[in-house]
């Protein structure tokens, strides 16, 4: 599955001149407020004609000015939704959702009203109405609708801005078991890229209507022209690791889920979960300290090797890409680089306290859906 967009919008104020392949799983679409990210998700989905260019998705023809080729949206076959949700408040939950298999390709592969259900947990809301349901719960209903479409292609437009922290961190663990489960093609639009991190680590950067970068997170940030943006969205570490088990009522133990290269990480008290569970966490560049040994004596625990990477220097800012088995990424000072001569293929520690732990999300491993 692959999307190619080669397309230019001329709206007079504003050009939007986007060229640009993308690929089968998760991608985030990611750049500052008026950069084209919603123009671009419409010129996708079939709401917004282009001025020229082609589309072609999944081998698919959708737009080819040059040929006079435009494929009308109720013919794409591409899964929108929009970040407000936008159920019809005189239906209840299972009519809103029902009302998605109208739209369904016959050439497309049948998701199952029953598997949207169980998938999104969202049994026990069937019978109520919009207006009683949490914004959280608005939006699942609002995805599950569109994944009844069996679209070749999801389209996310900032769906978690109609919703606090907390409720978007309920959806975030769904969107990203709705991939692993029907492998949708999708994109994803949000402002806050921890947000997006913990979706997937393939961005299309945005800037003045252009593509500013494409590819993963840690390719883009060697790009220094990048940093600015990046940096000022709040760029983190995210990283899936297994719940080893609780210590007492202020510690839990994760590890590496595959047993492979982490030691035990020491993580603040996780109430709900226990041995097996999966959590998923972040930790910001500028929380984590380098060290060349082992340091003993301190009250920092966390004390993990590896190797650097990459050194990347841009005025005022240095970013580390440190090899534990997965990449991390560290903000430091010259005055660090230089007293830790630090280079490609040093050996180093790296080293973050358990306060500077955020715990996006648990997943059950007893748990099919979730």
């Amino acid at each position: 599955m692959s999307v190619i967009v080669n397309v230019e919008l001329d709206r007079g104020d504003f050009k939007l001149d986007v060229n640009c392949e993308l690929g089968s799983g998760i991608t985030g679409v990611y750049g500052p407020s008026g950069a084209g990210k919603t123009t671009l998700l419409h010129l996708i989905s079939g709401l917004i004609k282009p001025t020229s260019g082609r589309l072609v998705v999944n081998g698919n023809i959708f737009v080819d000015t040059d040929k006079g080729v435009f494929v009308p949206v109720h013919k794409r076959n591409i899964g929108v939704v929009f970040q407000e949700g936008r159920l019809f408040s005189h239906m209840s939950v299972a009519q809103n959702l029902k009302y998605g298999l109208k739209f369904k390709s016959k050439k497309s592969s049948e998701v199952s009203f029953d598997t949207v259900v169980e998938m999104l947990e969202i049994g026990h809301l069937l019978d109520r109405e919009p207006s009683m349901l949490s914004g959280g719960e608005r939006q699942r209903v609002a995805i599950g609708r569109t994944l009844l479409t069996s679209p070749q292609l999801l389209l996310l437009d900032e769906p978690f801005s109609a919703v606090d922290v907390g409720l978007r961190q309920q959806i975030i663990p769904y969107i990203r078991h709705i991939h692993k489960t029907l492998h949708i093609p999708t994109l994803i639009i949000s402002h806050d890229l921890p947000d997006i991190q913990q979706l997937t680590d393939q961005l299309l950067l945005i800037k003045s209507g252009s593509v500013a970068g494409n590819g993963s997170i840690h390719d883009l940030i060697r790009d220094k022209s990048l940093f600015s943006l990046m940096r000022g969205a709040g760029l983190v570490n995210v990283l899936e690791l297994k719940v080893v088990g609780p210590v007492n009522e202020e510690l839990t133990l994760l590890s590496d889920p595959e047993g492979g290269f982490y030691p035990i990480v020491e993580a603040p008290y996780l109430a709900d979960s226990q041995g097996g569970d999966t959590a998923t966490i972040s930790i910001s560049p500028e929380d984590i300290s380098l060290s060349l040994n082992k340091v003993e004596g301190i009250s920092i625990c966390n004390q993990i090797s590896g190797i650097v990477k990459n050194v990347i220097e841009a005025p005022h800012q240095i970013l580390c890409q440190i090899d534990i088995g997965k990449e991390l990424i560290v903000e430091i000072s010259q005055k660090s680089k230089r007293s830790l001569s630090l280079e490609e293929g040093k050996e180093i520690f790296v080293l973050f306290k358990k306060q500077s732990i955020t715990i996006h999300s648990t997943r059950s491993s007893s748990s099919e859906s979730l």
